[in-house]
């Protein structure tokens, strides 16, 4: 989640209301669909494991027996029993990897991230229950921290990203009634950086805002629109960013207070699962939504910090 210097307002309108990939990051989309199916960065033994599922699939139909029977219509006895056999050792290692080696390296953590989500939820239903009139305002940030710790257990699970090294949710909310300064509130990792405030329109999370529907960097570090400086860390650990804006209803208009991102150290982590995502996570960030209606400081959607100044006066 990030700050960034020197944004081309024109340019940066422009990429929030589009919803489509240029052709250079479909070409560099389309790499890193191939290496995240050879698992090439999961770990070595994994990948080389996928490549070998891969190169096993174009062996069986390239054996010696069925170029014979291709070319003459005839198998060679004697050849056929050993070139069955060696059929069967490789159907039986493409069962045996589809079977237990994906499961057995992540089977664990999927069930510890579950466990956690399930113990999650029963705690924040708890405190929505017991204390939701009675909030204050340390207790109901807390809360919002455990919805986002909540958020990025559910988006690991979805993403399979069960063993990232980097991955954040944080919120973001407007920080002054024109909205020209935006800070960051809570973080599913608390004890990372919040409270820093800089200017609106030097963010992406305001751009997002504006147009009010969700969007993600693919890749951060190479954005032509973008350059890589986040709020906490000079050079931000993350290549890829959803936005999600927290659109809310007032009086008949559409208002937004803030926007909820999720950052991942891999490319183009969200792009082809973004709305499946938002899909399931949205329930939990009705709960954040809920938490934040009497926030008082909302851009309204489609309209910019100028606008707004104007009504004001």
């Amino acid at each position: 989640m990030l700050a960034i210097v020197n944004i081309d307002p024109t340019k940066a309108t422009q990429w929030a209301k589009s919803d489509s990939l240029s052709k250079r990051e479909a070409v560099l989309y389309i790499w890193h669909a191939f290496c995240q199916l050879l698992g090439l960065k999961m770990s070595f033994s994994f990948g080389m494991g996928r490549i070998l599922r891969m190169l096993t699939v174009f062996a069986i139909p390239a054996l010696p027996v069925w170029i014979a029977y291709y070319y003459s219509r005839a198998i060679d006895s004697e050849q056929a029993f050993f070139q069955a056999f060696v059929i069967g050792l490789l159907l039986v290692y493409q069962w045996a990897y589809d079977r237990w080696i994906p499961s057995s390296q992540n089977a664990a953590n999927v069930i510890k991230l579950e466990n956690m989500l399930a113990a999650s939820h029963s705690q924040i239903l708890t405190d929505l229950a017991e204390h939701s009139r009675t909030l204050s305002s340390i207790d109901e940030i807390n809360l919002i921290s455990k919805v986002l710790r909540c958020i990025e257990i559910k988006t690991r699970l979805i993403l399979r990203e069960y063993n990232a090294l980097y991955f954040q949710v944080s919120l973001l909310l407007f920080d002054d009634e024109q909205c020209k300064t935006i800070k960051v509130v809570a973080r599913a990792d608390q004890s990372r950086e919040t409270g820093k405030v800089v200017n609106s329109e030097q963010t992406i999370a305001y751009y997002v805002a504006k147009v009010g529907a969700a969007r993600s960097v693919c890749d951060l570090r190479n954005h032509p629109i973008f350059p890589n400086k986040g709020l906490s860390d000079l050079k931000a650990p993350y290549r890829s960013i959803l936005f999600i804006p927290l659109t809310i209803n007032r009086s008949g208009k559409t208002v937004c207070p803030g926007v909820l991102t999720i950052d991942s150290d891999r490319t183009f982590d969200f792009w082809s699962k973004r709305n499946h995502l938002t899909t399931q996570i949205m329930p939990l960030v009705g709960v954040v939504k809920f938490l934040l209606k009497k926030h008082p400081n909302t851009l309204e959607i489609g309209v910019t910090n100028e606008a707004s100044q104007a009504r004001a006066v």
